[in-house]
């Protein structure tokens, strides 16, 4: 199962993201299959509906394609402390990996639900890892509270969790499951960004930088150039930026200005490419989800979409100074 032309991609979800977990896997399955010998999904499951299983178990009908299916509904137990409710406990899901997979598996994907994949993954899957933990690819965000608070310095590279690829024999071997529960009861079940903050606190020093268009989160289409990598130290450069809009792999529909492709008002440049994924599974006739965001949140984002970006930072101040006099 080590063969290097074998992929074995990890998902976790709950019954609330099968779906997405379903149009996740059926765009692996149309856009790598002639690249692979093999392709292996192990779904970490947290109390999927049987019925939701057997769905996305229909997905499964090509030659060489297999999927796994494990029961993680046990996860609070090992982590071994009351998370808060506010988090989605089966993201935590991919800290146990080593433990779940089979040991002959020596590396694996890790994708988020909210990520589709568009084209050839085999250059990703051979990149070398034999000195890292994890490759992933950089986050956008401002300000540094996020790696301070995780034990970074200001200018140490963070990535985007959403898409990993875990060594999982380096992991087994320095029992990097315990460190990071250990991380997370050092900081009192509190860590910024839960656990993607985890990841990029005890992985720091051997985590290998991905090209972009293996994780492009919302904010990378968003954010032009000049303003990510003003805010976003270190970044690409703006080559690799380029390169990456212009030939994406792995698109992750993070929250961010555009909202997500499954919800009314959704203004992401990909929500019809998702949308014509899903036709694919047996969700395909699934109404659009409402859109809940405050009216604060849709104005900004209105406003960060259309205006220039000194714009959008006096209305976002202007918003929290009524904020403040009102509370």
């Amino acid at each position: 199962m080590n063969n290097s032309k074998h992929l074995h991609i990890a998902i976790a979800a709950d019954d609330n993201y099968a779906r997405f977990a379903a149009t996740l896997i059926y765009s692996v399955i149309t856009s790598n299959t002639t690249y692979f010998d093999g392709i292996t999904f192990h779904l970490l499951s947290n109390n999927i509906n049987p019925s939701n299983v057997a769905k996305i178990e229909s997905l499964i009908h090509y030659n060489h394609i297999d999927l796994k299916i494990y029961d993680i509904s046990d996860l609070s137990k090992r982590l071994g402390i009351e998370v808060p409710q506010t988090i989605a406990l089966t993201a935590y899901a991919r800290l146990f990996l080593p433990q779940i997979i089979n040991d002959d598996i020596s590396r694996i994907l890790y994708l988020d639900t909210d990520t589709i994949v568009l084209s050839n993954l085999s250059l990703l899957w051979e990149y070398d890892l034999k000195h890292y933990y994890v490759g992933g690819c950089l986050d956008i965000f401002e300000g540094t509270k996020a790696k301070t608070d995780v034990g970074l310095y200001k200018t140490d590279p963070y990535i985007n969790s959403g898409m990993l690829l875990i060594n999982l024999d380096k992991w087994r071997k320095d029992d990097l499951s315990s460190n990071f529960i250990n991380f997370l009861l050092s900081h009192n079940g509190k860590v910024h960004h839960h656990d993607q903050g985890i990841i990029n606190g005890v992985c720091k020093e051997k985590v290998l930088l991905l090209p972009p268009e293996y994780n492009i989160h919302s904010s990378v289409i968003s954010h032009p150039y000049r303003l990510i990598s003003k805010i976003t130290i270190p970044y690409y450069s703006r080559e690799e930026y380029k390169h990456a809009l212009d030939n994406p792999v792995i698109i992750h529909f993070t929250e961010g200005f555009y909202n997500r492709p499954w919800k009314k008002n959704c203004r992401h440049p990909y929500k019809q490419t998702f949308l014509n994924i899903q036709e694919n599974t047996p969700w395909a006739d699934v109404p659009m989800m409402p859109d809940k965001r405050t009216s604060v949140v849709k104005l900004l984002s209105f406003v960060f979409l259309n205006f220039p970006y000194p714009v959008y930072k006096i209305a976002s101040r202007i918003i929290s100074a009524i904020s403040h006099i009102k509370s």
